[in-house]
């Protein structure tokens, strides 16, 4: 979202040095790399999964998979697209190819915006409404779900097939923008900042309530062993890295990139922030990385114990007991699927 009623007609009226060219196309390719290895890597580890423990992963992995799809598809327009315009200053491929990057660059972000709601939908469910679950997140309900993300994307940036949408890469300013010199792509910008506010009110509503319904479960589980109450923590803190992270990356990409261009038209303000969104693309396959690997060391040869210490007490408990135990699966989950 960005203003270029101006910059649009300014575009030919000077030049870019020779070293701000390759200044700013070796930036925007060094802060796409990391990210674009980092969802190769996370998409091949996850697709490498044995086809026994995606029975019960695929709702929250499947989703990865699809964000990370979406990111990589962004990644992949920054370092193949952006990077060559930039240094060569000049559109390449002519005016439908122009309109079917633009369409893509919206279309994974939109999608992967979508994703991002649904995987914290994903996580309320996991631990406040864990009996409804399996129900809500099966196989084909899951397919169901990743594909209306895929499908609101496609819907979201169909406008920029309108012949007065211009949504384009501005290569002097490095950065992406619509031309206002046409009123349909303010409504267009108006609709982009509603989806944004809604999506980042519903993250903060969601992971809220999620992370306080995990700390009144550790309060009714504090009689429990210290293992029991190590992965609890665990649980917790992931989901507060993962609510922090998505949440803060959202809202921090998305007012820098409505309220730099109202202060301020300088390239290289431009350009830190279309790496804001570059790195906000890499942040759920960090997550993703950093999580898994977590996991594993969480299940070691001490896990088995550990759920078997959990077994017989809750086979031991009083019926008094019982419905608290029935629950132990909730924080669990979190850290399984």
């Amino acid at each position: 979202m960005y203003n270029d009623s101006t910059l649009g007609r300014n575009e030919s009226s000077f030049t870019v040095s020779l070293q701000d060219k390759l200044v700013g196309g070796c930036v925007l390719l060094l802060a796409s790399f990391p990210g674009i290895i980092l969802n190769l890597l996370c998409l091949y580890i996850l697709l490498r999964k044995k086809r026994v423990s995606w029975n019960s992963t695929f709702p929250y992995y499947g989703m990865i998979i699809s964000r990370c799809t979406c990111d990589l598809i962004i990644l992949a327009i920054y370092a193949s697209y952006c990077v060559p315009v930039v240094f060569f200053q000049r559109h390449m491929y002519g005016e439908v190819g122009e309109r079917l990057i633009g369409f893509l660059r919206q279309f994974a972000y939109f999608s992967g915006l979508f994703h991002v709601v649904l995987i914290a939908v994903n996580r309320y469910f996991g631990v406040c409404q864990l009996n409804r679950y399996k129900t809500v997140f099966t196989a084909s309900n899951t397919v169901i779900f990743i594909s209306c993300g895929w499908i609101f994307g496609a819907l979201v940036s169909a406008v920029h097939w309108l012949p007065q949408c211009r949504y384009k890469f501005l290569y002097r300013f490095n950065t992406w923008g619509y031309p206002l010199t046409y009123k349909c792509n303010v409504w267009i910008i108006a609709a982009e900042v509603i989806i944004n506010v809604l999506a980042l009110i519903t993250l903060v509503i969601i992971y809220s309530k999620v992370i306080f319904e995990l700390k009144m479960l550790n309060r009714k589980f504090s009689h429990k062993t210290r293992e029991s109450q190590r992965r609890r923590l665990a649980s917790e803190t992931q989901l507060a890295i993962e609510a922090i992270t998505m949440t803060a990356g959202l809202c921090t990409v998305w007012v820098t990139s409505v309220m730099i261009p109202l202060f301020t038209l300088d390239r290289w303000f431009m350009l830190c922030n279309s790496c804001l969104s570059v790195i906000y693309s890499s942040l759920c396959a960090c997550l993703t990385y950093g999580c898994r690997r977590k996991l594993h060391k969480q299940l070691s040869a001490d896990y088995k114990k550990f759920c078997t210490s959990e077994l017989q007490y809750n086979f031991s408990s009083s019926l008094k007991n019982t419905k608290l135990s029935t629950q132990v699966p909730a924080v669990m989950k979190i850290d399984i699927i």
